[in-house]
């Protein structure tokens, strides 16, 4: 009898060493194909520098929302190519000097304004640290890149200090080049998790309904946190 169950035993090892090769075998082989597509969610806080964005030597603006949603496709192991649809709230912010109120009424300007900027980009994006295989990529690594891009603006621009003051809308396009650099870390085989810091340079100054009081056209500022997910390859068929 105790013949029979150290047999017992020693077959169910073997016969449990045998399915985790077989696992084993088929992990590998399942990773042979590197993930060399990738999707990435971002969400953060944001500002825009505009004239009537907030007194920025002074650090008095206000902080508000952003989302983006990335697929980028490797082409070698240092450069992948990107492409970015994102929404990023946009307004008014600080409390500027009563001599900027002044010269914005008698210019006519915008004193204050709301809205949302829809922007889409394309950017190629170079890892610090190259990888080839998403098994081999570093637990910490670093990117950065540069593209072009649209966005639509649509905002509420307001000429008054009244609290009932008339709404003027302005919905416009406007071309923005792109630029973003960040930290990776790698939280398991498959996802990453990053922190970005991006710059969308516009080529506009009328964003917020307001010209030429600040030296540079106005631009949004984001920092996101950013989870990417590496997609599976799709198995040939024989």
């Amino acid at each position: 009898m105790l013949y029979i169950n150290v047999k017992k035993f020693l077959s169910t090892i073997v016969i449990a060493l045998l399915i985790i090769q077989v696992n084993q075998a088929q992990n590998f082989y399942k990773e042979r194909n590197p993930r060399n597509t990738f999707l990435s969610f971002g969400v953060g806080p944001s500002i825009i520098y505009a004239e009537t964005g907030g007194q920025y030597n002074k650090l008095d603006f206000d902080f508000k929302p952003a989302l983006s949603f990335s697929y980028a496709k490797k082409i070698n192991p240092l450069i992948n190519l990107q492409a970015t649809a994102g929404l990023q709230w946009i307004g008014s912010g600080g409390n500027p000097p009563e001599e900027a109120y002044n010269q914005w009424i008698a210019s006519e300007s915008a004193l204050s304004f709301s809205g949302r900027a829809y922007y889409l980009d394309v950017m190629p994006v170079m890892n610090i640290i190259p990888f080839s295989h998403h098994m081999q990529r570093n637990y910490l690594n670093f990117y950065g890149g540069l593209g072009i891009g649209v966005m639509q603006i649509n905002t509420k621009r307001y000429y008054t200090l009244e609290e009932n003051s008339r709404e003027y809308i302005a919905n416009f396009p406007t071309a923005y080049i792109p630029v973003r650099a960040g930290m990776s870390y790698r939280i398991g085989d498959y996802y990453d998790l990053s922190l970005e810091g991006g710059m969308l340079l516009t080529f506009s100054d009328d964003i917020d309904g307001n010209q030429n009081w600040n030296a540079f056209n106005d631009h949004l500022l984001q920092i996101q946190v950013v989870l990417k997910k590496y997609l599976a390859t799709k198995s040939p068929k024989f």
